[in-house]
């Protein structure tokens, strides 16, 4: 009999997180398993690359609850108050006053989801694959039947902004909880002791071969023939691109021909773009958008720099290793982990100044 087992996620958008599910998902036996991924929305850049015998789903009544999970309780009770909405403004201003009080928002989640049914199947395993998202951990915990359940962290718990109160009653929950590098594993348990019996390391899938394959495709089309700098990721202040950006500017300022290309999109894209333009340097920085395939560019570049404020285990960064790439990467969870013993790789601090050295340090 196959073995029934659920993924949980935000959604399939192009991203570390969802790549590292959809590897996984490559690499198990669809005789021996029978896989449902349910994603608070379905879409993204890899919704359509999930395995076919995969059965996909989504939580339809999230749009109903994401404004109020999401938005600062103070701005929701406002808004409602403008709109003539007063009982509901009443009820949320009662409710956020309690969880501010027992230090976590277990009763807001309570209150989100007791209207709503628990979910409609059993399995063998049910896994918060997004982890630590709260939503998402709460449904999995409570809201979700399953002889086995799971929790994924993907990130530093000790750099991550999470309602810690509200985890560790969710984490007792979880039968199980994965954790992606061993630096993370060693953060996770300092911060929940008491849950160290439960965590083991679970190092993301990287498919080499699929990568190589993919890499023979067309990459970069400009004809440029000075240094080329490559970083891949969701365009975000923790992913660092910002850095990257300033210290492009220290490397010309050196009188070295540079450019600077980023694939990826993100909430943090116009801010990065800015930058540029006051540095004087937005010709020199490409930004190339989001790629399903972002591995003949990874090929081509001469450097691959990842100058993320905080990671778990960086897959962009493994992935660039199996090209052989010089790589300057910041002293992020798992960096260390990851790049011990490679030669024509810098770990730097997380600072433009740092991460320039070390470009010039692989340079020479």
């Amino acid at each position: 009999m196959k073995k029934k087992i659920l993924f949980m996620v935000i959604s399939m958008n192009i991203g570390g997180v969802e790549k590292a599910l959809l590897n996984m998902l490559k690499t198990m036996d669809s005789s021996q398993n029978e896989v449902t991924v349910l994603m608070l929305e379905k879409k993204g850049g890899f919704l359509n690359s999930l395995p076919d015998w995969v059965k996909v789903d989504e939580l339809l009544y999230y749009k109903d609850i994401k404004e109020e999970f999401n938005k600062p309780p103070k701005d929701l009770i406002l808004g409602y108050l403008k709109s003539g909405k007063i009982f509901r403004a009443i009820y949320l201003f009662i409710i956020s006053l309690f969880c501010k009080l027992k230090g976590d928002r277990e009763l807001l989640l309570k209150a989100l989801f007791s209207k709503y049914p628990d979910y409609i199947r059993e399995y063998d395993k049910a896994i918060a694959y997004a982890g630590p998202m709260a939503l998402i951990d709460y449904y999995i915990a409570n809201k979700v039947k399953a002889k086995k359940k799971l929790g994924w962290i993907h990130f530093d718990i000790t750099t991550v902004g999470v309602d810690r109160n509200l985890l560790r009653k969710l984490y007792k929950k979880f039968d199980e909880i994965n954790i992606v590098s061993k630096d993370a594993k060693e953060k996770f348990d300092s911060v929940f002791p008491e849950f160290k019996n439960k965590t083991k390391v679970f190092y993301n899938v990287i498919l080499k071969e699929e990568i190589l394959k993919l890499a023979g495709e067309k990459g970069f089309d400009d004809n440029y023939t000075g240094l080329r700098l490559l970083t891949v990721g969701r365009i975000s202040k923790e992913k660092g691109q910002d850095l990257a950006i300033e210290a492009l500017k220290k490397i010309l300022d050196r009188g070295i021909d540079a450019k600077l290309y980023l694939v990826g999109t993100g909430n943090f894209e116009k801010e990065c773009k800015k930058l540029a333009i006051n540095l004087g340097i937005e010709d020199r920085v490409v930004f190339l958008g989001a790629k399903s395939n972002p591995y003949p560019y990874m090929k081509e570049c001469d450097i691959y720099i990842q100058p993320s404020r905080y990671e778990g285990y960086c897959i962009t960064l493994a992935e660039a290793l199996i090209f052989d790439k010089k790589i300057v990467a910041t002293k992020f969870t798992g960096a260390l982990e990851q790049l011990k013993g490679k030669e024509n790789s810098q770990i730097c601090d997380y600072t433009s100044e740092s991460i320039s050295e070390g470009i010039l340090k692989l340079l020479v």
